[in-house]
C-alpha cells in the first residue's frame, strides 16, 4: 500500500491528511493536522496576501513535510483555494512556497474545489445517496449536488467566513445589524445562483466551519473532533449556537468548548452562512462530514 498526503492551503487554515491508498481504491487515514494560518486576512481590502500570512503558511507547510515524511509518505498533493485564487501576488506566493518547502502547489478553480469536496464527502455514503454537499471555507463556499457517480450541479460562491467577517462584522457595527446584513447577502447570492434548482433530499456539510459548529453544539473537545463525523446538525441547534455566539465577545467565544480560539473571530459569520444555506434549501438539518477535498484529491488522483 502506498502512503500519500494531501494539503489544503485555505483562506483561514492550512490542513494536512496522511493516508494509505489501498488496492481497492479506498483510503485509510493515518494522520491529520490543521493550523489556523489566516492566509486571507485583509485580502478583501488589499487584494494581496500579506507577508505575515504567507510566512504563516510556509511555516505550516515545512512542518507538514516533516510530519508526513515521518509516516513514509511517497507523494504529496498540495492544493490552494479561494485566497490564493484571488490574490494579485499569487505567483510570488507560489514561488515562495516552492523555494522554502519544495512543494509545487496546484491552484484549483472553485468548481474543481467543489467537485473534490463532493467526492470526499460521499466517500463513505451509499452509492445511491443523492445530496447537496457544501463546504464553507474562509473565502468561499462550494456546492455540489448529485450522487457519487453523477454530479449534476457544481458552484463556488463568495460566501466565506473570513470574507463576510471583514465585510459585515466591523468593530463599530452592532452585531444584530451585521448578522442581518450578512444573512441578506447570503440569501441573495444563493438565489442568484440556484433560483429554480430543485430542492435536495438531504445535505452534507464538510469543512472546518460546519465541523466546528457541530462540535460546539455537542460540546465536543477539539482533540475528539472525529466523533462528530456523521452527526446530524439540526437547524434548531444551529440557530441556538448562532445566537450564543452573537451575544459573546471574541475573548468569551475563545473559551467555548469545541471552538478553536483562532476561529473565534470568524465563526459567527460561518454560522450565518450555514444557517442561510439550510434555510434556502429548506433543510431541517445537515449531516457533518469530516471527509472533504483532502479525501477527494486522493480518491481521484490516487
Amino acid at each position: 500500500m502506498v502512503r500519500k498526503a494531501s494539503i489544503d492551503i485555505g483562506t483561514n487554515s492550512t490542513r494536512l491528511l496522511v493516508a494509505e491508498i489501498n488496492p481497492n481504491h479506498t483510503i485509510t487515514p493515518l494522520y491529520t493536522a490543521e493550523r489556523i494560518t489566516r492566509l486571507g486576512e485583509a485580502l478583501s481590502r488589499n487584494g494581496a496576501l500579506s507577508d505575515e500570512a504567507m510566512t504563516r503558511v510556509t511555516e505550516a507547510l515545512t512542518e507538514y513535510r516533516s510530519l508526513a515524511q515521518a509516516y513514509g509518505v511517497e507523494a504529496f498533493h498540495v492544493l490552494a483555494t479561494s485566497a490564493t485564487r484571488e490574490a494579485s501576488n499569487q505567483a510570488f506566493f507560489l514561488q515562495k512556497i516552492a523555494q522554502e518547502t519544495g512543494f509545487q502547489v496546484r491552484v484549483v478553480a472553485g468548481e474543481t474545489e467543489a467537485h473534490l469536496s463532493f467526492i470526499g464527502a460521499l466517500y463513505d455514503q451509499p452509492a445511491e445517496c443523492e445530496a447537496l454537499v457544501c463546504d464553507i471555507g474562509g473565502g468561499s463556499a462550494e456546492f455540489v449536488m448529485g450522487r457519487r457517480e453523477k454530479m449534476r450541479l457544481a458552484a463556488s460562491l463568495p460566501l466565506g467566513s473570513r470574507r463576510l467577517t471583514e465585510t459585515y462584522f466591523l468593530p463599530k457595527r452592532p452585531v444584530e445589524q451585521a448578522v442581518a446584513e450578512a444573512a441578506r447577502y447570503c440569501r441573495q447570492e444563493l438565489d442568484r445562483r440556484f433560483n429554480g434548482v430543485a430542492r435536495p433530499n438531504q445535505g452534507l456539510a464538510c469543512g472546518g466551519t460546519a465541523a466546528t459548529l457541530a462540535m460546539m453544539t455537542t460540546r465536543t473537545p477539539l482533540q475528539e473532533a472525529e466523533k462528530i463525523h456523521g452527526y446530524l446538525l439540526t437547524q434548531e441547534e444551529l440557530t441556538a449556537v448562532l445566537h450564543e455566539l452573537a451575544v459573546r465577545s471574541i475573548p468569551e467565544r475563545q473559551k467555548m468548548i469545541g471552538l478553536h480560539p483562532m476561529r473565534a473571530d470568524v465563526i459567527l459569520a460561518g454560522a450565518v452562512i450555514l444557517e442561510a444555506i439550510m434555510s434556502y434549501w429548506q433543510l431541517t438539518g445537515m449531516r457533518i462530514s469530516l471527509a472533504d477535498l483532502l479525501y477527494g484529491v486522493l480518491l481521484q488522483e490516487g
